[in-house]
């Protein structure tokens, strides 16, 4: 009959999620008469797997004489067309991971069993002895000194008073340093310094999270020594003085920090040899201290 109409449900043009889902047709005449309704299925099929990144490839450092280590990692990203996506790797985050590489395979699945993989590779090895190239501007001051004692005459007034004592003019010894030379001078070194294991496995994990790695180091307060050695002789061309070779230590603090947080920390020496020209009677001590340093750091990793 002209002027009818069919109805369906869900309508045309309407969202059908994965699945299968009933459609119900119900028609309609110009007079507002129903028929009997009926039904089809409508089936969609999710065909599309889902997507999967795994992280990128890196190294883990143990210390000498371990055999491997525990290595957590980042969970695998991963996106699909519908929800209900698991995923996961084996060997799992959190496995003891041996000497060498070991290859990680992570895989997504969704609701209707698509599936998709990735790899990627965790390289355990021994921490090495990677360098620290260090640069400092030494500043030393060398005193060459004898104990010896002076008499002492004048008038003498009680502590904190000024009240004068009698006997005013009584001599009185007093031990002092006599000073024979005074030298100060700025010295330039260049050293390479071994970084310890643990601390090579701080800045490794540093960067394996994408962390900025600096370092800083710094002179320990009075920790320079020195050590008068063999072989003082004459200054040509100078009377009264010899060439004295010294050698000095100093004892740095060298720090690592990750992200402005510090990651590890180790103590180094550095030794140098100076050649002095002094005034250095027999019987005559030579003391020394660093006035200034100022040091430089390049990291200097070997591969």
């Amino acid at each position: 009959m002209p002027g009818g109409h069919a109805c369906l449900y869900p309508a045309v043009g309407k969202f059908f999620p994965i699945g299968t889902t009933e459609v119900e047709c119900v028609a309609t005449d110009a007079s507002g008469n129903e028929s009997e309704p009926c039904t089809f299925e409508i089936m969609v099929n999710d065909t599309e797997p889902p997507t999967i990144t795994c992280p990128d490839d890196f190294v883990v450092m143990v210390e000498p004489g371990e055999t491997g280590s525990v290595v957590n990692y980042p969970d695998p990203i991963f996106t699909d067309n519908c929800p209900g996506v698991m995923s996961s790797c084996s060997p799992a985050s959190g496995s003891f991971f041996p000497l060498g590489t070991t290859e990680v395979t992570c895989t997504a699945e969704d609701a209707a069993g698509n599936m998709t993989n990735c790899t990627f590779n965790i390289q355990v090895e021994v921490a090495g002895q990677n360098a620290l190239q260090l640069e400092l501007i030494i500043s030393q001051e060398i005193q060459v000194v004898h104990d010896t004692t002076i008499e002492v005459e004048g008038r003498f007034a009680q502590p904190n008073s000024a009240q004068i004592l009698q006997n005013d003019n009584e001599l009185v010894c007093i031990n002092v340093q006599k000073v024979y030379d005074w030298v100060a001078f700025c010295r330039e070194v260049q050293r390479e310094v071994s970084i310890p294991a643990e601390c090579d496995i701080a800045i490794l994990e540093c960067t394996n999270t994408g962390g900025n790695i600096t370092v800083e180091c710094e002179v320990i307060p009075n920790a320079t020594g020195i050590m008068v050695l063999e072989n003082i002789r004459p200054a040509p061309g100078i009377p009264g003085t010899s060439i004295v070779p010294i050698r000095f230590t100093v004892l740095l603090q060298i720090r690592y920090y990750c992200d402005d947080l510090l990651a590890c920390e180790f103590e180094a020496p550095i030794c140098y040899v100076e050649e002095v020209i002094l005034c250095y009677p027999e019987g005559t001590s030579i003391l020394a201290k660093g006035t200034n340093v100022q040091c430089l750091s390049h990291l200097c990793h070997s591969e």
